[in-house]
């Protein structure tokens, strides 16, 4: 029986078990090219009756310790294999998904019944989990796909499952189900002029200021509307969220964006919150109300982008003007390396730029 962390190239996929980690990753062993990186859970492993099981837990590691023990005691008492079998239906699957729902946003949780919704029409509600295999899964996907749904529909239909089977222990399907390769990821971004336009266009102080803040941090929508100012600390000059997934990240404030909260804090609304209901004080403004960003779009010129792009725009400026990409997953949130790689081809054009200033420099 063992704990142990795994580590994985970000570049090639190779990856291992590491009892004792490390602070610092080192480069990859197999390709030689790319960072390693810690994969967020501590692992269990052991085995019974010359079978291995091995499960993801927690990031905590005394939660893997707690894990393990507990199998421990059940290889015990000879009730593994009772635990192992219970059959899961859909409906108590979907209810331990939905008793998950306060740590989450609202834009999640409606992502969350959306699929459920999707997933009940193709029958998959019918089935016991046990009954569902990666089988079923792709001929799944096959409907989906021959309905001419994209790829990033699917995978929020597939986090589902994989959500659902992993809150009942169901590791064999959960790792069995990979999501698809998304072709139809926007990472479009405003140039600096644009940016300068859009902002000149932003008639109110609300709308001006925030997106200033998602330009300045990379935060989602809910992430700037729902801001407390108590999320602001002046004196160590961070920006702290709670993001998607329920992960904490800390933005360091720019100078520029500090002056501009500050200014704005003079002449707000008395209220908990950075950006009030104009209607009731005590509660944030509703971030569903897209129509002056739109228009604030529209004055300055800039066409098919949405507030979401502005998170784009940070993402894809910071990593042109930083390289940084460790620092940039980071401040934006991203668990995996793998969604923050979308903003990799920056960086080629970047050395691209480079390598002609290097050979220009030579006699």
């Amino acid at each position: 029986m063992a704990i142990f962390k795994i580590e994985k190239c970000c570049l090639c996929g190779y990856k291992h078990n590491v009892p004792k980690p490390g602070k610092q990753n080192k480069p990859c062993p197999k390709c030689g090219g790319a960072q390693m990186y810690y994969i967020e859970n501590w692992y269990i492993s052991y085995q019974l009756l010359g079978k291995k099981y091995i499960e993801a837990v927690a990031p905590q590691k005394r939660e893997a310790e707690a894990a393990l023990g507990k199998k421990k005691a059940l290889i015990r008492e000879g009730k593994f294999f009772e635990m192992k079998n219970r059959a899961i239906t859909w409906a108590e699957a979907a209810e331990k998904l939905k008793k998950t729902y306060h740590s989450l946003s609202g834009d999640t949780i409606r992502m969350y019944d959306n699929s459920l919704s999707i997933l009940g029409r193709h029958g998959l509600d019918r089935l016991r989990l046990d009954q569902i295999d990666i089988d079923r899964i792709n001929d799944y996907i096959a409907d989906r796909q021959d309905e001419g749904v994209t790829n990033s529909t699917i995978n929020r239909e597939l986090a589902t499952i994989k959500r659902m089977t992993k809150l009942c222990k169901l590791y064999d399907l959960y790792n069995e189900i990979a999501l698809l390769k998304e072709n139809d990821a926007r990472t479009i971004f405003l140039t600096e002029a644009e940016q300068d336009a859009l902002l000149k266009e932003c008639l109110s102080p609300q709308l001006r200021l925030g997106v200033l803040i998602a330009l300045n941090t990379g935060l989602r929508k809910e992430g700037v509307y729902h801001m407390r100012w108590q999320d602001i600390d002046f004196q160590a000059k961070n920006i702290s969220r709670v993001v998607k997934g329920s992960k904490a990240v800390k933005i360091p404030l720019t100078e520029r964006l500090e002056r501009e909260i500050k200014a704005y804090r003079f002449q707000a609304v008395v209220s908990r919150y950075v950006f009030p209901s104009p209607i009731k004080p005590g509660e944030p403004v509703r971030k569903d109300n897209n129509r002056p960003f739109i228009n604030a779009c529209k004055r300055a010129g800039i066409t098919g982008f949405r507030f979401h792009d502005l998170r784009h725009t940070f993402a894809s400026w910071f990593l042109m003007r930083t390289l940084d990409m460790k620092a940039l997953q980071e401040i934006l949130g991203h668990s995996d390396p793998k969604m923050t790689n979308k903003y990799a081809h920056l960086l080629d054009a970047h050395k691209r730029e480079a390598m002609k200033k290097f050979e220009g420099g030579q006699g």
